[in-house]
């Protein structure tokens, strides 16, 4: 578009995009691709809370064997 209107004397700054409609494959396969961030973060904060956990239990441990 750009390039059509520089022709004529049109600079385009900014253009401003509304009810974009991608391909079915292309938008399914955004949603995977986030879905798969989302299941990866999830996982990453299960795997800390099961860590915060375990040195919870370590120092309850710790604490029970000093008693």
């Amino acid at each position: 578009m750009n390039e059509l209107l520089q022709k004529r004397g049109v600079i385009i700054e900014a253009v401003l995009m509304k009810s974009i409609t991608l391909p079915s494959g292309l938008a399914t396969s955004i949603e995977q691709k986030l879905q798969a961030e989302q299941d990866a973060e999830r996982m990453n904060y299960i795997i800390r809370q099961e860590k915060m956990e375990a040195e919870r239990r370590r120092i309850e441990a710790e604490g029970n064997r000093d008693a």
